[in-house]
């Protein structure tokens, strides 16, 4: 399960409309890879000009060590085991068409390996603050995110 448009920098770059409530996808397990596996593109998007842009945004994961429903939210951070970080890949012009024609992200979003994580679990006790970590991503070595979790909405 994923939270989407969270991040404030991000909505005012794509000129989106900032959300109300929490924007949810999912993300599902076939695009796992652990931080030192590659990333694969898929054949459709070598094959076509339509699709071949692939976007990435560096998030903060955490993992929920128990079965919970229904959970207040000042006991929900009890479940939270510890954190790590997760690479969000999108098949971003997919993603567009997709949505000018009312489907939802599932597609451009759940292609193998679209999903690398890890390669720590930071327990919850060596985190201070979850609501105030610096967030970055360098692709060879540049910088192409840097935030902080204070800047979501969510």
């Amino acid at each position: 399960m994923c939270l989407g448009r969270n991040y404030l920098d991000h909505i005012k770059e794509t000129n989106a409309p900032i959300p109300t409530e929490p924007v949810f996808f999912v993300k599902t397990l076939n695009t796992l890879v652990t931080d030192n596996e590659p990333i694969i593109y898929p054949k459709i998007l070598y094959d076509s000009e339509k699709y071949n842009r692939v976007d990435h945004e560096v998030e903060l994961a955490f993992i929920i060590f128990q079965t919970c429903k229904n959970v207040s939210a000042e006991v929900a951070f009890d479940y939270i085991q510890g954190y790590t970080i997760f690479l969000d890949l999108t098949a971003r012009i997919m993603q567009k068409s997709d949505r000018n024609i009312n489907l939802p992200w599932y597609r451009s979003k759940n292609f193998d390996s679209f999903g690398p994580i890890g390669p720590k679990i930071v327990p919850c006790s060596e985190i201070s603050d979850p609501h105030n970590l610096s967030i970055q991503l360098k692709v060879n070595g540049q910088t192409r995110q840097f935030s902080n979790t204070r800047h979501m909405l969510f």
